[in-house]
């Protein structure tokens, strides 16, 4: 199994970590929609998937240590993130979701 996790780019240990993070946010914030709730677990779990280790690397700090963080900042970090590739993608100033 773990094999077949890593051949897909999953880190079991700083996803779980992730998505810890991501839970302890859904408890601190406490006044979140079913939705918002799923969000911020696999928003923190992917998060720290994926930019866990690589910053734990840059900082010199533990990888599970730093993947909880950024499963807390979930939500926080992807959110500006895909809001600028949003209108790097729409540059043209016409967001192709919007109702007319």
């Amino acid at each position: 199994m773990k094999e077949i996790l890593e051949a897909i780019g999953i880190n079991g240990p700083s996803t779980v970590a992730g998505f810890t993070g991501g839970l302890v946010n859904v408890f601190w914030l406490r006044k979140m929609a079913p939705f918002d709730v799923i969000g911020a677990l696999i928003a923190g779990a992917a998060t720290a998937n994926y930019l866990g280790a690589p910053l734990a690397e840059v900082i010199h700090f533990p990888v599970g240590a730093t993947s909880f963080l950024f499963g807390i900042g979930g939500l926080q970090i992807t959110g500006p993130l895909l809001a600028m590739l949003r209108r790097k993608i729409f540059s043209d100033g016409e967001d192709r979701n919007a109702t007319p």
